[in-house]
């Protein structure tokens, strides 16, 4: 191979559109049930993760399809008009903006600042929606149907959690690599919450080798 066409494949690949991480997992409705964020099994237009936005359609066997959104910046709501929308998330990882389905009507995945916690059949948990180790936390309110438990927090099965395939995908590309540790050391440094790997609130050692860990192990 010359050096002509091993640069013209370095271009390429540095331009490509780059593959986005794919979510799997459940999170759970106590008016609507499960509502599933599994990408997996050729769902093409399954639930994924960008750095700025969740994007896709997550499906309830109650509620039908819920559109999160098609833009990696989601606009305010428009309830005139039924078009921008979609579901945000900030620099620290906390969830903003809305969903929409056409049984449920508008889901906001906050933020809620009325609400602190939300009790569930496993306890109490946070409400505020956001990503912390590549799981959704928290919890998004249908007007219709009420609270969706994003945690889903059933401490004997933690991997129906709404969650990408890599947690240490930090740049959300599908790829686990020096880049996700370049990304992830950071927003360490710059005191973000999207490092908090332990959802303690604090950043530390602890979410440092939490996230050293995940990144060791790649992706399944």
């Amino acid at each position: 191979m010359n050096r002509t066409t091993t640069i013209s494949l370095l271009i390429a690949a540095a331009t490509a559109t780059p593959a986005l991480a794919q979510s799997t997992g459940f999170a759970w409705s106590e008016n609507a049930g499960w509502v599933n964020f599994d990408a997996g099994n050729g769902n093409t237009q399954g639930p994924a993760y960008q750095t700025t936005a969740i994007t896709g359609f997550a499906w309830s066997e109650n509620l039908g399809w819920i559109n999160l959104g098609s833009t990696a910046n989601p606009p305010p709501r428009d309830t005139q008009t039924g078009g921008a929308f979609g579901v945000g998330i900030d620099d620290d990882g906390y969830l903003f903006g809305y969903a929409w389905s056409e049984n449920a009507g508008w889901i906001s995945f906050g933020p809620h600042p009325q609400v602190t916690t939300i009790a569930t059949p496993f306890g109490p948990i946070d409400a505020s929606p956001r990503v912390r180790r590549g799981r959704l936390l928290g919890a998004a309110w249908a007007e219709n149907f009420g609270w969706i438990n994003l945690s889903t927090n059933d401490p004997l099965n933690p991997e129906k959690a709404a969650q990408i395939l890599c947690a240490a995908d930090t740049d959300n590309n599908g790829v686990v690599n020096f880049f996700d540790l370049n990304l992830f050391q950071t927003r360490f440094g710059a005191g973000s919450l999207r490092a908090d790997w332990d959802d303690n609130g604090l950043l530390n050692f602890f979410d440092l080798a939490d996230y050293l860990a995940d990144f060791t192990a790649g992706c399944p």
